[in-house]
C-alpha cells in the first residue's frame, strides 16, 4: 500500500503564512474588497477617523473629551478615540477628564455596576456633598433615604429620622463628632472627622455636648469602658445622641459591636439625669456591667433615655433599669443578666421590637413594670428566662397595674408556676403550657427557627404568628430593620417574617 505524508510543499507554505501573521492575518489575506475591518483595510477610514483597535471600526477622532458627549459609554477622549472612563487607571486623572466634558452631573468616573466606565454625578458616596445626599443606583448624588452607614459620607445613617417622609437620613458629618480608641498609641484630633477623631469616650462626650452635635464611636471591636454621664458633679441636663458602628443587633455569638461597660460593679451605661436631660444610644453593645443601663432623675423632673439597636449582655444586676425616667426601647437584645431583664419604675415607656432570653435572677422577675409606670410593650419576644422558684418573681413579664402586653411572644420561661402576673393580654403567645384560662392569649408554639443561638425568627407557614398582630402605623420595622408588615398583615414577636 502507497503511503501518503501530508507534510509537503504546500502544507509547509501554509504553517509559513501562520507563523507570520497568524489565523488573522491569513483570513485577512484572503479577504474581498467588501472586508470591513478597518485594521485588515485601514483605507476605509478618512482623515478625520482613526481605526479602534476594539470595534475594528472607523470612528470620529478627538482633541479633548469636551468632543465626547455623543455616546454616554464613552465620553472621554483616550489616543484620539473617545473611550470608556474606566480605561485610564489612575482615578483623578479619569475624573478631570470627565470634568473637562463640561457636562451637569458627569464630573466623576464610574468603575463599577452597570454604568461601569461613564461619566456621571458619583461612583461612591465620597464624591457627594456633606448635606446628607446618597450615590443613587443611577450614580448621581440625592438626598434620598439611606439604608446602612456605609450609604453616608459621615458614616451615619439614622433610619430614625426622615427623609422625604421615608425612614432613613444621612447625618451630614459637620453635625457630628468622632472618637476612636483604636489600638496602641492615639494622637488626638480635634473631633471633626473619622481621620481626626478623639481618642477617649469622655472627650467626644464633652465636645459633642458642648457644640450641641451627636456623637459617633467609630472603632467597631473596641472596649470603651463604663459611660456615666453628669455635668460636674451634678445632674446631667444635656442632650446627646451616641451612634455606634453596628447597624443592626447582633445574634447570639456575634460579638462585633463596640462596646460599652466591662466593669460588673457599675453601669454600663449611668444617666444621673436632671430635668430636660435626654441621652440616645444606637448601634452599641454593652458588655460586663452591673446594669447594662441604667437612669434616675430627680423627684419630679422628667428625662428621656432611647435604647435603639443595641446589645446588652452579662449584666451582674439587671440589663435596663429606669427610675421615674421615660424609656424608649427599640430592637434591643438583652441577654445573660444575673439579676433580670428589664424593670421599671415611675417609669412611662415605649417597648417594641426587642428580645429578653436567657437572663436568670434570684430577686426580680425577667420584666418588672411596677404600680406607677405605663405605657406601650408591643412587638416583642420573652423566651428562654429563669428565675429562682419562690418570692413572687415571674420568669416572663410581672405587672404591678394591669398593663397592656400585646403582639408579644412569652414563651420557655422557667422558675414559676406561671410566666405572667397582673398583666392584660392582648394577641400574645405565650406556648401551650402556659396554665389558666388567659384573655387575649395565644396558647400555641410559636416555632422558631434556631432558638439555641437566639434566632428567634418565624418558620415559614409553620409559626402562628404570621399576620395575627394588629397593625401600627408608628412601628415601621421589625427588630433586624425589615419593613412591617410583609405579608397580609403584621407579625406577633420581635421578627416580621421576609
Amino acid at each position: 500500500m502507497r503511503t501518503v505524508s501530508l507534510i509537503g510543499p504546500r502544507w509547509l507554505l501554509v504553517a509559513g503564512l501562520l507563523g507570520l501573521g497568524g489565523c488573522d492575518s491569513l483570513w485577512g489575506s484572503f479577504r474581498g474588497p467588501n472586508d470591513q475591518n478597518c485594521l485588515h483595510n485601514p483605507a476605509l477610514c478618512t482623515e478625520q477617523q482613526l481605526c479602534s483597535p476594539k470595534t475594528r471600526q472607523c470612528e470620529d477622532k478627538c482633541m479633548s473629551s469636551a468632543e465626547c458627549t455623543r455616546d454616554p459609554s464613552k465620553p472621554v477622549c483616550l489616543n484620539g478615540l473617545c473611550q470608556a472612563c474606566d480605561e485610564i487607571a489612575n482615578k483623578n486623572e479619569a475624573d478631570k477628564q470627565c470634568q473637562e466634558r463640561g457636562v451637569s452631573g458627569s464630573n466623576v468616573c464610574v468603575r463599577s455596576g452597570p454604568n461601569k466606565g461613564q461619566c456621571l454625578g458619583c461612583d461612591t458616596v465620597a464624591d457627594c456633598r456633606d448635606d446628607g445626599s446618597v450615590c443613587a443606583p443611577n450614580n448621581q448624588c440625592m438626598l434620598m433615604p439611606c439604608a446602612t452607614h456605609k450609604d453616608c459620607r459621615s458614616g451615619v445613617c439614622d433610619p430614625y429620622q426622615m427623609v422625604l417622609g421615608e425612614p432613613g437620613r444621612c447625618v451630614p458629618q459637620s453635625e457630628l463628632i468622632y472618637v476612636d480608641n483604636r489600638d496602641g498609641p492615639c494622637t488626638s484630633g480635634d473631633g471633626s472627622s473619622p481621620q481626626g477623631a478623639l481618642c477617649t469616650l469622655d472627650e467626644g462626650v464633652r465636645k459633642a455636648v458642648m457644640m450641641k452635635r451627636a456623637l459617633r464611636v467609630v472603632g467597631r471591636e473596641a472596649s470603651y469602658g463604663p459611660l456615666k454621664l453628669e455635668t460636674d458633679g451634678s445632674r446631667f441636663t444635656g442632650q446627646l445622641v451616641i451612634y455606634g458602628p453596628a447597624g443592626t443587633p447582633a445574634l447570639e455569638g456575634e460579638r462585633s459591636q463596640a462596646r460599652l461597660g466591662g466593669n460588673p460593679n457599675v453601669p454600663g451605661v449611668d444617666l444621673v439625669a436632671g430635668g430636660g436631660a435626654q441621652l440616645t444610644l444606637d448601634g452599641l453593645a454593652v458588655h460586663g456591667a452591673e446594669r447594662g443601663a441604667w437612669c434616675e432623675v430627680g423627684g419630679g423632673q422628667s428625662a428621656l433615655l432611647t435604647l435603639r439597636r443595641l446589645v446588652i449582655r452579662d449584666a451582674s444586676f439587671v440589663g435596663v433599669e429606669v427610675s421615674g425616667c421615660q424609656l424608649v426601647m427599640d430592637r434591643v437584645m438583652i441577654t445573660g443578666s444575673r439579676g433580670g431583664g428589664l424593670r421599671l419604675l415611675s417609669s412611662n415607656y415605649s417597648i417594641t421590637n426587642s428580645i429578653l432570653f436567657k437572663n436568670r435572677s434570684g430577686t426580680n422577675s425577667t420584666v418588672f413594670i411596677d404600680n406607677n409606670s405605663q405605657g406601650v410593650f408591643r412587638f416583642n419576644t420573652v423566651v428562654h428566662n429563669e428565675v429562682s422558684e419562690g418570692g413572687g418573681r415571674f420568669s416572663g413579664i410581672s405587672c404591678g397595674n394591669s398593663q397592656l402586653i400585646e403582639d408579644t411572644i412569652v414563651v420557655g420561661n422557667r422558675g414559676s408556676p406561671s410566666q405572667l402576673s397582673g398583666c392584660r393580654l392582648a394577641r400574645t403567645v405565650v406556648g401551650r403550657m402556659e396554665p389558666g384560662d388567659l384573655e387575649g392569649a395565644i396558647k400555641e408554639d410559636p416555632s422558631f427557627e434556631d432558638p439555641s443561638r437566639g434566632d428567634f425568627q418565624l418558620k415559614p407557614d409553620a409559626s402562628c404568628c404570621i399576620d395575627r398582630a394588629m397593625a401600627d402605623p408608628r412601628v415601621r420595622t421589625d427588630y433586624f430593620g425589615t419593613r412591617r408588615p410583609q405579608r397580609g398583615g403584621y407579625d406577633i414577636g420581635a421578627h416580621e417574617l421576609p
